[in-house]
C-alpha cells in the first residue's frame, strides 16, 4: 500500500486550482506595477525573474486545469447533485437545472504517495519497456513510459474505477487519458511521494555563506 494517500474531489481542485491562478494573476500584477517604478537595473531584472517564474507556474497549472476539467467531463454525471428540501438528491440536468444554481457531479479519486517498493517497481517496468525497444537506437527513450507508470502506481482507487483494480487497469486507465490529466496526476503523486521535511531555503544559505566571505 502507499505510504499515505489523500482523496481528492475534482470539482474542489478545479476551484483550488482557479484560485491559484487569479493569485498568482494579482501577484504578476503588483510585479508589473512593481517594476514600473523601480528605475534600478538590478531590483527590475529581480522583478522580471519572479515575473517569468510566475508564468512557468501559470503554464503548469494551467494545463492541470485542463486535465481536472476533462476528468470532470469524462467521468462526471451531469446531474444538479443538490440537496432537496425532503432530503434527497436533484436529479435534473446541472446545466439546466430550475431550482439550483449547480455545477453539476463531481469525481472523486485516492491517491498515494509511492513508497520504496512502489517507486522500484516503477523503475523495473520502465527498463522492462526500455528492453523491449532494443534495436530502436542505442538508448530509446522511455521517459513517457515511466510517467504513465508513475502515475498508475499511485492512483489508488476511484469512482470510474473497478473494486480492487489490478495496475494493468490503472495503467491503461492512464494511457488512455488525456496528457494534462496525466500531468495533474503525476504532480499530485509527486507531492505526496514527497516527505513534508524543511530542508531550509537555499537562498538564505547562500547569503549567509556570502556574508561571511565579506566578513
Amino acid at each position: 500500500m502507499p505510504r499515505n494517500t489523500e482523496t481528492i474531489d475534482l470539482r474542489e481542485e478545479a476551484d483550488r486550482i482557479d484560485s491559484e491562478l487569479d493569485e498568482i494573476a494579482e501577484k504578476v500584477a503588483r510585479l508589473n506595477d512593481e517594476a514600473d517604478e523601480d528605475d534600478e537595473d538590478d531590483a527590475n531584472a529581480e522583478l522580471v525573474g519572479e515575473i517569468e517564474e510566475s508564468f512557468e507556474k501559470v503554464d503548469q497549472l494551467e494545463r492541470e486545469l485542463v486535465g481536472v476539467h476533462w476528468a470532470l467531463d469524462e467521468w462526471g454525471d451531469n446531474r444538479c447533485g443538490a440537496e432537496k428540501d425532503d432530503g434527497g438528491t436533484c436529479q435534473n440536468p446541472a446545466d439546466s437545472c430550475p431550482h439550483h444554481d449547480s455545477v453539476g457531479g463531481t469525481v472523486e479519486l485516492t491517491i498515494g504517495g509511492l513508497t520504496t517498493g512502489e517507486f522500484a517497481d516503477v523503475q523495473d517496468r520502465t527498463n522492462t519497456a526500455r528492453n523491449e525497444k532494443v534495436g530502436w537506437g542505442s538508448d530509446p527513450s522511455v521517459e513517457a513510459a515511466g510517467s504513465i507508470f508513475q502515475a498508475a502506481k499511485g492512483l489508488v482507487d476511484a469512482d470510474f474505477l473497478s473494486d480492487d483494480p489490478e495496475f494493468f487497469e490503472k495503467q491503461q486507465l492512464v494511457s488512455n487519458s488525456a496528457p494534462q490529466f496525466k500531468e495533474w496526476l503525476s504532480a499530485r503523486v509527486d507531492d505526496l511521494t514527497t516527505p513534508n521535511v524543511d530542508t531550509g531555503n537555499f537562498s538564505e544559505r547562500l547569503e549567509r555563506a556570502q556574508a561571511k566571505l565579506e566578513s
